[in-house]
């Protein structure tokens, strides 16, 4: 139940009610209507007994009855004396003289298959006791109490149909600003902060959570553009101060110089090369992050890119006894920015090679299909703990704070960005002491729309 959404909750429980009320005011209203037309006949008959009794004359101990007492809208009548003789009756209607007494109250009885109504009274006037009995079929109204319950069927379905309807309705309508909401958050979830929900007029709760919603975001997207100016202003302010101090390291290099101060001259040009490299990579993300970033796809035949890549790295490789593996099948193509990949792959290849064990391998393959191709970089390293994977993509996080930090803590977070940018999504899994595997999914057509990370 916890799964289902509110709608279809509130359509089951709309119509859980509906049942129980039905269940409840059914059997009330058969009940009623059927003592109302049983009342209706009893009536019925006590007035026919009243007429038989306003007709009797007796005169002399002589009974004479003035009126025709045939049969009258299905009434049957019978006289009795005190002997049980019959003194009078009703075509087709002696066998009521058979009837069990019964003074001024109904008996229901069975006669030829079919269940009669009969009222029995006494008479006493001038020394005759007479006996009175009036009964009628109750056909007609089992008849109509059968036509009420094929009615009550019938409609009990139809109601439960449009009250489910109509529930269904009432909820849509009522939930559709929280489908917009759900919208507007997957647009956010996508990078869009600028998207805000509109046209929720009304000032119930789902008004004032679209306004409480709608006053979140505009802080957070003002959050975020202060990030992402700060980045971009710290970049552009430091790319000038680095530079000048590299190229003053370098020229005192070349001058005459003790053995302590030039091992310190190299220690600054090599960590300005690493902040400028920091900063450049820096700037990349900070303009992809705008769009501000142009990406140029084509169709790339990912075996040869690698072996490119490989060549490029077999150096680091060699020096770290590392052997990488290109295991892309020839015919293997992606639909891509190729400067990116090669980022991309040079990021995460490097990581493989940097924290891999010595005479350890990093091995690429790749799986693709019609929609989207797969592809797996994997290596026997000193992989990471399971609380380290959720933040591995962020920006300067290091799994193990004692790892080399000649990187500059941003590779995989552009590496995530040029997945995102080419509408892919990345995963990793890792173990510590057995290795890590990246798998990299990227959609094999061209996409009609260039989604923002």
């Amino acid at each position: 139940m916890s799964k289902l959404k509110i709608r279809t909750k509130i359509i089951l429980w709309y119509s859980a009610f509906s049942i129980v009320l039905l269940g409840v005011l059914l059997p009330v209203v058969y009940g009623t209507i059927s003592n109302s037309l049983y009342q209706s006949l009893r009536s019925e008959l006590h007035v026919a007994i009243s007429r038989m009794v306003s007709s009797l004359e007796v005169d002399d101990n002589e009974l004479a009855v003035d009126f025709d007492l045939d049969i009258e809208n299905g009434i049957l009548v019978c006289m009795t004396d005190e002997n049980k003789n019959i003194v009078f009756a009703s075509r087709n209607g002696k066998w009521l003289s058979n009837v069990p007494d019964t003074d001024g109250d109904n008996a229901m009885v069975t006669h030829n298959g079919a269940e009669w109504m009969v009222i029995g009274q006494e008479y006493h006037a001038d020394g005759l006791d007479l006996k009175l009995f009036v009964g009628s079929s109750t056909a007609s109204v089992a008849h109509s109490l059968g036509n009420l319950r094929i009615l009550l069927l019938a409609l009990v379905p139809l109601y439960l149909g449009l009250s489910a309807l109509g529930a269904y309705f009432i909820a849509r309508r009522t939930l559709s600003p929280i489908a917009e909401i759900t919208e507007t958050a997957r647009s956010i979830g996508e990078g869009d902060l600028s998207h805000r929900i509109e046209g929720i007029v009304s000032e119930d709760e789902v008004g004032e959570l679209a306004a409480a919603f709608n006053a979140m975001l505009d802080k957070v997207e003002a959050s975020f553009c202060r990030e992402r100016q700060f980045s971009s202003d710290a970049s552009h302010e430091l790319r000038m101060p680095v530079a000048i101090i590299s190229a003053c390291t370098e020229d005192a290099l070349n001058g005459d110089q003790s053995p302590e101060t030039t091992e310190n001259l190299m220690t600054i040009q090599r960590e300005g090369t690493r902040m400028n490299h920091i900063i450049s990579q820096l700037l990349m993300l900070t303009r992809g992050y705008e769009g501000r970033y142009y990406v140029e796809k084509e169709w790339i035949t990912l075996r040869d890119m690698l072996d490119s890549i490989i060549d490029e790295l077999s150096d680091m490789a060699t020096e770290a006894n590392i052997r990488l593996e290109n295991d892309v099948a020839g015919d293997t193509r992606i639909y891509a920015d190729q400067s990116l990949i090669t980022q991309l792959f040079v990021n995460i290849i490097g990581n493989g090679i940097k924290y891999g064990k010595a005479g350890g391998m990093v091995i690429v393959s790749a799986e693709g299909c019609k929609e989207r191709t797969e592809i797996l970089v994997s290596d026997d390293g000193i992989g990471m703990s399971a609380e380290d994977i959720p933040h591995i993509f962020e920006r300067f996080y290091r799994a193990d704070k004692a790892r080399n930090r000649t990187g500059t803590g941003l590779g995989l977070s552009i590496v995530k960005w040029i997945v995102e940018i080419h509408g892919g999504d990345i995963t990793a899994s890792s173990e510590e002491g057995e290795g890590t595997m990246f798998r990299i999914s990227l959609p094999n057509q061209p996409q009609k729309k260039q989604d923002k990370p």
